[in-house]
């Protein structure tokens, strides 16, 4: 018994070094597989820091560029109500301006037609005074040269100032009839008028001119043909400086009163526009005798 139970101690003895052995090993790779756990878990919590940091990186160069796009984009709406507020404004420009001309357009339009119709007025005017009084067919009574004798005694030097008392000009109506003026042959005269129209466009009192001079040749001329070339000059004078007195002509010899004619008009309710001064009594009174030695 003795002798078996020292034989199994030394088995029991050589047995137990191949355990520790065994779980030195075991012990051994735990520790590997907890240090590479470890090494693992870093490694795993870097790359999650590299990420996050990386993520983070971006997510503000996104909100930067969010920033830049969200300033363009006020900008922009800047810009644009800006530019909105500039064509209102210039549209409305230039409809107040359109307006203006519009009405500065109507009103130049106003003026023309109101030019118009007056030239044409003047024109009518000028055809009726003109019109029967031609080298073909002159008018008789705006040539009392051209009269017959008999008529061109009650008109010869007073035709025109209507001067005359009324019991001669109620002789003369009753003695001769007048002559109906012809409207037959309707021509104008073109020299006469295109004479007046140079005359209108600068008109002068001076006699140099070619309408004046027709004017005191034809017309002035033959109402002033007295016997007495003097008597002429002075009447025609004293017409030309509006100093001319008109005084009533009747049978008997009246005393010659110095009174204005504007004020006190004539026996034929006749006036002139004259001036009230020394000279012309004296005129008046050169008149008076002249007229009475005529």
């Amino acid at each position: 018994m003795l002798s078996k139970g020292s034989k199994e101690e030394p088995e029991a003895e050589c047995q137990d070094p191949g355990g520790d052995e065994s779980q030195s090993t075991e012990q051994l790779n735990v520790s590997r597989l907890r240090s590479s756990s470890v090494e693992i878990r870093e490694k795993g919590s870097e790359f999650l820091k590299e990420e996050l940091h990386k993520a983070q990186k971006e997510l503000k160069l996104k909100d930067k560029e969010c920033e830049r796009l969200s300033k363009v984009r006020e900008q922009l709406e800047q810009e644009l109500e800006e530019l909105t507020a500039s064509l209102f404004e210039e549209a409305h420009k230039m409809v107040r301006e359109a307006n203006t001309k519009q009405a500065a357009s109507e009103k130049q339009l106003r003026e023309a037609r109101g030019k118009i119709d007056m030239l044409q007025a003047e024109v009518t005017a000028l055809k009726t005074l003109v019109i029967t009084s031609t080298p073909s067919s002159p008018n008789r009574e705006l040539h009392p040269q051209l009269q017959s004798p008999t008529k061109a005694v009650f008109r010869k030097g007073h035709g025109r100032n209507k001067s005359t008392s009324s019991a001669v000009v109620a002789a003369a109506s009753q003695s001769v009839t007048p002559e109906p003026v012809s409207h037959e042959c309707k021509e104008v005269d073109s020299i006469l008028f295109a004479e007046f129209q140079a005359w209108k466009e600068s008109p002068t009192l001076d006699k140099s001119c070619s309408f004046l001079d027709r004017i005191y040749r034809e017309d002035v001329g033959p109402c002033l043909d007295f016997t007495k070339q003097e008597l002429s000059e002075l009447v025609r004078a004293a017409v030309e400086q509006n100093t001319l007195t008109i005084e009533p002509v009747a049978s008997q010899t009246l005393p010659v009163v110095k009174v204005s004619a504007v004020e006190c008009g004539g026996p034929n309710g006749f006036r002139s526009q004259i001036v009230t001064s020394q000279r012309c009594a004296t005129f008046s009174r050169i008149f008076a005798i002249s007229s009475r030695a005529w």
